[in-house]
């Protein structure tokens, strides 16, 4: 009777099984194709606006302007500069079109260092280009390979759900299932929550820069895709980081670091984003306490090491500093950029 019993059960349970997981399979995948979607839609829409960019600012200085713009990128090593020109900044267009239209000369390595590496990397140089103009080029395109190699190492949102939820669901039985189609549509619901937050808060950030807004969301969705951090986290520290002085370039650069320094030590998503709104205080503030040095330093020990370096002075130095309000925002930036190069340097070697 026992026997029949939990014969009964396990053919209850896989019928229910062959039942049921075609459907969960179902549901999942419709759940990832919907941010796939998403994705896809955003990604036209800034083709679109790259395009409507390129008509007005032509309108406005002339075709032949930014013709004349191109063949002199071109001359100082740039082959490629008329498709990098077209993902550029409005703002930054506007300026090298305005120089170029007036005659000026346009230092090239010092305007691309303005722009995100993302774009930079994609800078195919000839013979004619400067060694600054190629490190610059080394220094992003290792930034790009770091960023997905790190990615590489993280399956995207649909095939963890898949994955995990209904692979799980195999392994378990038909409760596996219940539960995985539980998290995986708080996991969609999540997600819209998260992007239709992110495209509120930056509408209202940016209103006199709502390119920054665009080109902020879309750097931290790529950079949450590519890290171990949440887009949430990441979104919040970011505009803390604009919040200083609406300057989207020094945004992407301290999140990108900060992301860097805390994917070394494995900080949790909370104290990476504590930590970089604790940053973003000191810099707005202008001077350092030494309580905030010690946060920064307790979060991240060798913070401690790259402030020394940066400022030349001994952390005894640096403590007396702090306790007289004589340690200004500047040689934290300084850190930070320190640590950033350092960490990129160390994963070029490994």
């Amino acid at each position: 009777m026992a026997v029949d019993g939990k014969v009964e059960i396990a053919l209850e349970l896989e019928d229910n099984l062959n039942t049921e997981l075609p459907k969960a399979i179902d549901s999942v995948k419709n759940a990832g194709d919907k941010i796939e979607a998403q994705a896809k839609e955003s990604n036209q829409l800034v083709r679109r606006e790259a395009e409507k960019t390129r008509e007005e600012l032509d309108r406005k200085f002339g075709k032949a302007t930014r013709v004349k713009l191109v063949t002199d990128a071109d001359k100082h090593g740039i082959k490629n500069f008329d498709a990098l020109l077209k993902e550029l900044p409005k703002k930054k267009q506007t300026e090298l079109l305005a120089k170029t239209q007036k005659g000026e000369v346009i230092n090239y390595e010092k305007e691309l260092r303005k722009v995100p590496a993302k774009i930079v990397s994609k800078a195919e140089l000839s013979d004619h280009a400067s060694e600054g103009l190629r490190g610059l080029k080394r220094e992003t395109t290792g930034l790009q390979k770091e960023a997905t190699e790190t990615g590489h190492r993280f399956r995207r949102l649909k095939d963890i759900m898949i994955g995990s939820f209904v692979g799980s669901a195999v392994t378990s039985g038909i409760f596996a299932i219940t539960n995985g189609l539980h998290e995986a549509a708080k996991a969609g619901l999540e997600y819209d929550k998260v992007q239709d937050t992110m495209k509120t808060n930056w509408k209202v950030l940016t209103t006199e820069a709502p390119r920054d807004g665009k080109e902020m969301i879309s750097f931290i969705n790529n950079l949450s895709q590519h890290s171990i951090y949440s887009a949430d986290s990441i979104d919040k520290m970011a505009q803390s980081f604009y919040h200083i002085n609406s300057n989207a370039p020094n945004a992407k650069k301290w999140a990108q670091d900060f992301v860097n320094l805390g994917s070394t030590l494995h900080v949790s998503n909370d104290a990476l984003r504590e930590s970089g709104e604790q940053f973003s205080k000191i810099v707005a503030g202008g001077k350092a306490s030494q309580e905030d040095m010690n946060v920064m330093i307790n979060r991240f020990p060798m913070f401690g090491e790259a402030l020394e370096k940066a400022s030349g002075k001994s952390m005894k130095q640096l403590q007396e500093m702090s306790s007289k309000g004589q340690l200004s925002a500047k040689q934290f930036t300084d850190a930070l950029d320190y640590l950033g190069k350092s960490i990129r340097t160390v994963r070029k070697k490994l």
